[in-house]
């Protein structure tokens, strides 16, 4: 089996510090020799955590110097520049750029679309990332979709591409490192956590409004808000209102901490309306944490058996969900148990192993 040669391009690596795109591509980029597979990664300063655990100090010099904008046009200058003097057989970009299908000669494109959250939420303030992504489905070669959901959701939005085109290929599960008790502030002895960002589908101020009548019933619990930065003005207006501004907090923590802080919460509440596949879910497994979701988009294909669930507006079914933890340590350790069981499902190895067939299958090489 002879080894090909695949480009990462630098798009969402200068996007994202930290995040589940650039993460995704980071991690298959560090299995890809066990498949005689070699990935180049082609950045120039950009300041990624998957790329450079230190953040890279000089990146932040080049974008204080030329601006960050130019930062990302000298990537593309220098893509350019790489792609004239080295053949690869597959380009997968890490975003919808169209700027790579001028630059492609004969490699085959591969892109992997993570989710359809402009187009079902955003499409009077996002049309120029709409357009991007319709003409990146429509010039790949191959499309990879990380839950049936988002497949199903490509062909209800464009009908006419080819079903076959579409491979469903679940991420894997980012293990945390290992854990540590956050010291910018004092854990609750009790909490329920909620995770990443509160805006929009998010719904992060359903979750306080839901579980409201709970924490007037159990006076010991809180609620605890983890990243999203700090509550906006709205927010904590809306938490006042509801007289809980002593009953929920909220603090930014690096992964040590979000790994301690999944193990020792009463649950994690993931009320989101869509999610492309909800990473989340298995991180929370992973930390023997029990999860209840609402029942929509790509969530049950991720939590199986292993999650509890509620319609999205089912208010009283989130609360008894949650109550049913806090009283029933049974029914708490039953789901934990399902949680390890079902995170193991979800590796990074089989997510490349599954890409790698795409990639051989778009050069014509039987496995």
């Amino acid at each position: 089996m002879d080894k090909i040669n695949v480009l990462y391009d630098f798009q969402m690596f200068w996007h994202q510090k930290f995040g589940g795109v650039s993460r995704y591509h980071a991690e298959l980029s560090n299995i890809s020799k066990q498949y005689n597979i070699n990935i180049d990664i082609l950045t120039y300063g950009v300041k990624n955590f998957y790329l450079n655990r230190n953040l890279n100090k000089s990146a932040d010099l080049l974008a204080l110097l030329i601006g960050r904008r130019k930062v990302y046009l000298l990537n593309k200058i220098l893509t350019k520049k790489q792609l004239n003097n080295k053949h690869y057989d597959i380009i997968h970009p890490t975003w919808y750029d169209p700027y790579i299908f001028d630059l492609k000669g004969n490699s085959k494109i591969v892109v992997t679309i993570h989710d359809m959250i402009h187009e079902l939420f955003w499409q009077d303030t996002q049309q120029d990332e709409i357009v991007r992504k319709r003409e990146a489905i429509y010039n790949s070669d191959a499309i990879i979709a990380i839950s049936e959901n988002t497949k199903r959701d490509i062909l209800k939005l464009y009908p006419d591409i080819p079903s076959d085109k579409i491979s469903v290929i679940y991420h894997g599960t980012s293990h945390l490192p290992s854990m540590k008790k956050p010291s910018n502030f004092k854990v609750p002895e009790k909490y329920i956590l909620f995770v990443g960002g509160r805006h929009d589908y998010k719904r992060g101020m359903f979750v306080a409004k839901a579980l409201k009548e709970l924490l007037e019933k159990y006076a010991d619990i809180k609620i605890l808000y983890i990243g999203g930065g700090n509550f906006n003005k709205k927010e904590l207006q809306y938490i006042e209102e509801l007289g809980l501004t002593n009953r929920i907090m909220q603090h930014d923590v690096d992964d040590q901490s979000l790994a301690y802080l999944y193990a020792n919460a009463i649950c994690f509440v993931y009320p989101s309306l869509y999610e492309g596949f909800g990473l989340p879910i298995l991180e929370a497994f992973d930390n023997n944490c029990p999860v209840i979701c609402a029942n929509n988009s790509s969530l049950p294909e991720v939590g199986g058996n292993a999650a509890l669930y509620f319609d999205n507006e089912d208010a009283g079914k989130l609360a008894k969900a949650v109550e049913m933890l806090f009283t029933d340590n049974s029914i708490r350790q039953k789901c934990i148990e399902l949680g390890r069981i079902r995170c193991k499902e979800f590796t990074w190895e089989k997510c490349f192993e599954e890409t790698s067939k795409v990639y051989r299958r778009m050069i014509g090489e039987m496995l």
